[in-house]
This record gives structure tokens, sequence and C-alpha cells, in this order.
């Protein structure tokens, strides 16, 4: 996968810009007490500072007691997610099974609920004929409700709305849509405009940052 400024953590002052838009995106309130009481905010505080220490390449013996402290609250959560996959503005509601494949790439702002698998292809490929992307791409501002399965080298667009138990089996390109069903279909126009908390815009670090879903097709 090419490297996406956008999506990655280069230094300190990219992880504090990422961890604030978590924090925005997901309430903006009481992050000290939140980071105590609540195993998610700490899942997403580790996520942030594990992948900072991976992308500066600091020593495996300074990442092993985070990464083991990471790994054991992934298990409590029920979270089976890997580092550089979302990008800033992260926000999950609540613990309890989620799966995101580790090519996966998303974009900013993404709310994603209790129960989603995002996953590479479901079938055996010859190593020659797999494509450049395995798993989904998606956009910024995107909603994705209880549920919601997808597989396979797909594209999601910014700002749609994708609804409960939903089986998403192809790309919509379409920006600002409501998707559902099995399999899923475009049921609206109506995307994720009141769905989310873009925690983006509350950082200036990131305001200006360009779409992911720009980036990937200007990298071909």
């Amino acid at each position: 996968m090419p490297a996406l400024p956008e999506n990655r953590i280069h230094n300190w002052l990219d992880c504090r810009a990422f961890m604030a838009a978590d924090y925005y995106s997901r309430s903006g309130r009481r992050p000290v007490i939140e980071f105590v009481m609540n195993p998610v905010v700490r899942f997403l505080v580790l996520l942030r500072i594990a992948e900072w220490l991976l992308n500066i390449g600091a020593p495996f013996i300074v990442r092993a007691p985070l990464m083991f402290w990471f790994r054991r609250l992934s298990m409590r959560c029920g979270f089976s997610i890997s580092l550089n996959v979302f990008g800033p503005g992260i926000a999950l509601p609540h613990y309890g099974p989620l799966m995101v494949h580790q090519d996966a790439c998303i974009g900013r702002n993404c709310r994603i609920h209790i129960g989603t698998v995002i996953a590479g292809s479901a079938v055996i490929m010859d190593p020659a004929e797999v494509p450049e992307f395995d798993a989904p791409i998606i956009g910024d501002n995107v909603y994705i409700g209880p549920g919601v399965k997808m597989s396979g080298p797909l594209r999601i667009a910014s700002d749609c709305a994708i609804g409960a138990n939903s089986v998403v089996t192809h790309s919509f390109n379409r920006p600002g849509v409501m998707i559902s069903g099995f399999p899923a279909k475009i049921v609206g126009l109506q995307g994720s405009q009141d769905m989310l908390v873009r925690g983006c815009d509350f950082v200036p670090a990131l305001r200006a940052t360009e779409s992911i879903i720009d980036d990937l097709q200007a990298a071909g």
C-alpha cells in the first residue's frame, strides 16, 4: 500500500493531533475520567502511541511493553484492529466484536459500531494475481452501523452512511449516500452528515488535510 501522509503518524505532534481528533469525535469531554473509566478510550490512546513508536522506528524493546498492554486491551474489548489502518478522528462507541483487516485503509472521522467486519478477499488467489488493494478502502466521514460486513478490494466514497447489518459486496463511488441491505445498495441521498462528529475539524493541524480517497486515486 502506498505511504499515505494523512493516514500515518510521523512524529509526536502528529500523534497528539490524531489523539485529539479521536477525542473530539467520541465525546469531547472529561478526557482524564474517560481514560481511567473507559477501556475503549485507553485502547485508542494506546493505538495512536503504538503507531507513533512503530512509524518512527522505535526499537522493539521499547515498544514491547506497550504492545503487550495494547494486545491485552484489544482482547478485553473484543477488537481485532491493526496499526496504521484508521485516519484521525475514529469513534468507537462501544466495546465488543470488531474486526478490521490489516490492509484496509480508512479515512478521517469514521464512526464504526459493534459487530462490524472489514475483511480481505474471501477466496484463495494466485499470489501473482493478488490486486494491489485486497481490502476495503473507505473515505472520510463514513458512518458504519452495527453488524456491517464487507470484504475484498472495494471502495466506499466519503460522507457515506452504511446501515446496520448491511453486506457490502461492491464499491460505492458516489459520495454522500445512504447504503443498506443484503446485498447493499443505495437507498437514499442522505449521507453521514448528521450521524457522526467530525473530530478533525476541531484540530487545527488536521483541518487542511486532503481526502484519503483523493490520495489513493492520485497514487494510481
